[in-house]
């Protein structure tokens, strides 16, 4: 069922970037791990893929998270390994329709002294800078 957001949500460290009248399209699991490590999803051949194909590769590998992790680990980034901060950590589960109609999906991003959370477009190519959150439970 969807939730459309009637105020912007703020978390520990300060506020995501969802804007007031977004509509949850499809939320993820709402359990997070705090055993988690991010994980490639391109094939050798592959410069990049779109978001059906990182969805459906996300579940295959056990790394199919969504909001609710991103949010915890947005929260508690001192979990976050250093050598993390290359990458945007992708949540494909959880998909928002904002306020033009595009689908967006969240991702963390570190922004030189934070992690950001902020949301990719749903038609953006995810490459060999994105990385999806495998759970070690």
């Amino acid at each position: 069922m969807a939730r459309i957001v009637s105020e912007h949500k703020t978390l520990q460290r300060g506020e995501i970037y969802i804007e007031e009248g977004w509509e949850l399209v499809q939320d993820g699991p709402q359990r997070h791990s705090s055993s988690l490590s991010p994980i490639g999803f391109l094939l050798p051949d592959e410069e990049y893929i779109w978001l059906k194909e990182l969805r459906e590769r996300a579940i295959a590998f056990g790394a199919y998270a969504g909001q609710s992790t991103a949010e915890w680990l947005f929260d508690n980034q001192d979990v976050i390994s250093a050598k993390w901060r290359r990458f945007n950590l992708v949540f494909p589960a959880t998909m928002w329709r904002d306020l033009t109609g595009s689908l967006r999906i969240p991702y963390l991003a570190w922004t030189g002294e934070q992690w950001d959370m902020m949301f990719y477009w749903a038609d953006q190519k995810f490459n060999s800078l994105d990385r999806i959150m495998h759970s070690h439970d």
